[in-house]
């Protein structure tokens, strides 16, 4: 593949600056699992974090240097299983896809990343605290539609 295209796989997969799953890979490994669920049940589930300052709306990946994603990174995944994939959504949000894993695992793994991020302490280059906004949404069954994932990524029910 390096040879036809001049890519490394790598670069296609992570954005390697901030050490994130690309948006494209997250697409690839989501219609995956899907198709898994749909051939022998179960579920899978994506959590679109974001994040706020004074209400509004924290243009995270434009505001921070890469070294602060990078950290953010690590201590995401050092909280999920391998097979969990964090990646970078747009300038604003990230994403955790979490396959085999329905409504009630996922409350174990927010409640966990929630803790964490709280402990973090995560601020602005000035110094002021940032707030973290969650949105999940568990997929299960032969129905899923990929049309229903990528409106759920772009836009999804931000709660704190």
């Amino acid at each position: 593949l390096n040879r036809l295209t001049g890519l490394d796989v790598s670069d296609i997969m992570f954005d390697t600056r901030v050490r994130l799953a690309t948006p494209d890979f997250l697409e690839f490994e989501v219609e995956r699992e899907r198709h898994r669920v749909r051939r022998y049940g179960g579920a899978f589930t994506l959590v679109r974090v974001g994040f706020e300052l004074s209400g509004g709306t924290f243009a995270l990946f434009r505001e921070w240097d890469s070294a602060a994603i990078v950290e953010l990174s690590r201590l995401l995944t050092s909280t999920l299983r391998p097979l969990d994939l964090v990646a970078r959504l747009d300038g604003q949000a990230l994403a955790l896809f979490l396959p085999e894993t329905d409504a009630r695992g996922v409350e174990a793994v927010e409640k966990r990343l929630k803790a964490l991020l709280a402990e973090a302490s995560l601020t602005t280059r000035e110094g002021r605290p940032l707030g973290v906004l969650w949105d999940s949404r568990s997929f299960a069954g032969a129905d899923v539609q990929m049309d229903d994932v990528r409106k759920f990524l772009a836009r999804g029910e931000v709660r704190e």
